[in-house]
């Protein structure tokens, strides 16, 4: 590819944008740097809907949107689109990549394959969680504990497997009515293992139930003896015939004392206990609540007692949990059809993992290579898939201690849960979804054009510097062509310093019509410098514009002295100070006497001397403000607008507030605040457009490590104000 051609109409928020971006002499790579709000995202947005086979949307102004898009592989020859698969849109961050609920899919496949896997993996396990939920209900088990019970009691690995083989198997239509937990709990299967437990109880179920039979104020299932034996402890315990009353029994006399009532029951129970294994028995179902009921239970379903004898308790617990799941039978079939549907894309998807598990680890180990600084180690480790069960490579994180010996591995699903990563360490784990996807596109031997949306936004330096040397990286890729995305100036100029690239700068007028500084244009605005030494003693405008970096170069060499306030007194509104004239009385040939002792080889020529710098300053301002050509980035225009708004209002403060002031340090924000509590009432306006002299105009106009650019980001519309 040597040019890329693009044509866009009404692409979300872009009206039109026409442009040629040209990858010759080894330059396969363009770095564009566009204000927040001119077109970085649009563009981006554009090209990802692109990539996905759909046509790009003006959603807000509804507009029918246009594009074209044309490849061309020789200067003279005729362009081709390009394919939609061959585009590839790196985000700034996509939180979709990380695993959610129980979904543990393999991280180990492309991006779009992935979440196809992870929306069929999370159909499957939220129609199973609706089976255990309706398991909870009739088995009476904790659902965090079902599908463990029933795995361990059928000898099964895996529950969607087992659902299969069970989806045929008949219920046993006689304990219908049975909880396996009233059955399967520690407390009755201690009692059940009991070698003497099932031989005796049979014949204490007998005694036990002859004894229902013969007494009348006992009824099997409704009133037993341990019911008897509450109620009378309990009148005991609360002096029910202490006042007088009575209990009649059916069928007998009225009984007035406690006593007399325990004693008969107790000779009701007698017949039962005669011997002393019968009695073990039942000092065993008293013992606790659970045996209680069980006896209950015992009583209730005639069958259970038989069915103890004649099987194995674990052939027992089969027939319980068969009982349990034909009550959800249509639930188990709706599930089980849609696994069956699904189970083969699963498959296919984690065959292709499989296939692409090397690549994985040389990724991991680029990503270790590039980012060491994070508080873990990526490793690759087989695990079980959520669904299939099988083994599948998983991505986990290794986190060490200098006070924990031991490492811990720990899910990326519990860490989402956990949420103990910071928001770079969650972006840089996203960026090894990144460098697999480039590295799998790497390998398609097919030309690859990638869109890079403003990857290291949010970064600290030492990571965004790797994504730099990674980007490096790919410009040497054969078949790899990028067009990086910033709003970051710092970060344009960074990279168009290390990688063979051509810089352009967006701009966008108030039609929303986007074109781009290229070529001499963005060398100057990359490089002001250069360009300001050549022509700072005959031009108006750089004389002017350079007083802020003057005097910040003064301050880092000799501090706060005399050249420095000189200087101080062209960016705020000062009387004189000693030797220092008042603002307004500052000529051009004082200040070349300042720049001389600053900087080297300075004498203005083609300049009146004699006049006032304010004054030269005040009237360049008017001129910008009023040559309509709002959308060019010009540094020096910028400044000197920035530098007569803040002195502007300076003065009109001043004269309004009519006191003499005499601050040092933050003037316009003193003033400022003077201003609003004389002014509070009856000026709103006013300190309305003050307030945003403020926020516009304070540190914009001084030289930084970002080079102005909290000043490049602003329009001049913005700075005209008027």
């Amino acid at each position: 590819m040597q040019k890329l051609e693009i044509n866009l109409e009404n692409c979300y928020g872009i009206k039109h944008l026409s442009e040629g971006f040209e990858f010759i002499d080894q330059k396969k790579t363009v770095v564009i740097y566009a204000a927040n709000g001119v077109m970085k995202t649009s563009f981006a947005r554009t090209f990802n809907r692109i990539s996905e086979g759909k046509d790009p949307e003006e959603k807000i102004w509804g507009k029918s949107s246009k594009y074209e898009i044309n490849v061309y592989q020789t200067p003279d020859g005729g362009g081709v689109g390009i394919d939609a698969e061959n585009i590839y849109v790196i985000e700034p961050y996509v939180k979709g990549y990380k695993t959610k609920d129980e979904v543990a899919s393999t991280l180990l496949v492309d991006a779009k394959k992935k979440e196809e896997y992870d929306t069929i993996s999370k159909d499957i396990l939220d129609k199973k969680k609706a089976l255990i939920s309706q398991l909870q209900g009739t088995s009476g088990v904790p659902k965090s504990k079902i599908e463990g019970r029933i795995l361990a009691d059928f000898g099964k690995s895996n529950f969607f497997d087992f659902l299969v083989e069970e989806a045929t198997v008949q219920k046993h239509e006689l304990f219908e009515d049975v909880k396996y937990n009233e059955v399967f709990n520690p407390d009755i299967e201690a009692f059940l293992t009991n070698p003497d437990v099932i031989s005796g109880i049979n014949e204490y179920i007998k005694r036990y139930n002859k004894v229902l039979e013969d007494i009348p104020y006992y009824e099997k299932g409704v009133f037993n003896p341990t019911k008897a034996s509450n109620v009378a402890q309990t009148l005991k315990t609360e002096k029910f015939f202490d006042v007088g009353n009575s209990v009649q029994l059916k069928d007998q006399d009225p009984i007035f004392e406690s006593e007399v009532l325990i004693n008969k029951l107790a000779d009701a129970e007698a017949s039962i206990i005669n011997d002393g294994e019968l009695k073990k028995i039942r000092e065993l179902l008293k013992n606790k609540k659970s045996t209680k009921e069980f006896e209950e239970l015992l009583e209730k379903t005639p069958g259970l007692l038989k069915e103890l004898e004649a099987t194995q308790l674990g052939n027992f617990k089969k027939v319980l949990w068969r009982t349990h799941l034909d009550k959800s039978r249509e639930t188990i079939t709706a599930l089980l059809e849609f696994y069956k549907a699904s189970k083969k894309r699963l498959l296919e998807i984690e065959e292709e993992a499989a296939k692409q598990e090397g690549a994985w680890h040389e990724v991991v180990h680029e990503f270790r290579n590039r980012f060491p600084a994070m508080p873990f180690e990526l490793h690759i480790e087989d695990q079980p898939s959520a669904v299939l069960g099988k083994n599948s490579p998983h991505i986990v994180l290794k986190f060490a201690s200098e006070s924990e010996p031991d490492p811990k591995f720990i899910e990326r699903s519990e860490l989402d849960a956990m949420r103990v990563l910071s928001q770079g360490e969650e972006r840089a784990l996203y960026l090894l979804n990144i460098l697999f996807e480039v590295k799998s596109r790497k390998q398609s031997h097919q030309e690859q054009l990638f869109i890079v949306d403003d990857i290291a936004d949010s970064f600290d330096y030492k990571n965004k510097y790797a994504i730099i040397e990674y980007l490096e990286d790919n410009s040497k890729e054969m078949g790899i062509y990028q067009i990086i995305l910033t709003h970051n100036f710092d970060f344009f100029r960074t990279i168009n310093s290390r990688i063979l690239s051509t810089p352009f700068v967006a701009q966008r007028d108030k039609s929303g019509v986007i074109t781009f500084l290229k070529n001499d244009s963005t060398k100057t605005l990359i490089d002001p410098f250069t360009q300001w030494r050549a022509t700072i003693n005959m031009e108006l405008k750089i004389m002017i514009a350079a007083i802020p970096f003057a005097r910040n170069i003064t301050q880092y060499k000799d501090g706060n002295d005399e050249k420095y306030l000189f200087l101080t007194h062209l960016l705020h509104h000062k009387e004189q100070a000693g030797s220092v004239p008042k603002t307004t009385e500052i000529s051009l040939g004082e200040l070349e006497k300042v720049y001389q002792d600053i900087l080297k080889n300075i004498e203005f020529k083609g300049v009146t001397k004699t006049d006032k710098v304010i004054t030269i300053l005040l009237r360049i301002a008017a001129e910008i403000s009023t040559k309509g050509n709002s959308i060019e980035l010009i540094l020096e225009d910028k400044i000197i607008l920035a530098m007569a708004i803040r002195l502007m209002a300076e003065n009109y403060m001043i004269k309004e507030i009519a006191e003499t002031i005499d601050f040092k340090g933050t003037q316009t924000r003193r003033l400022f605040n003077k201003f609003c509590k004389k002014f509070q009432a009856g000026k709103e306006n006013e300190i309305k457009i003050l307030e945003r002299v403020n926020i516009m105009t304070p540190e914009s106009i001084h030289l930084n490590s970002f080079m102005y650019e909290p000043i490049l980001d602003m329009s001049i519309e913005e700075l005209v104000m008027k």
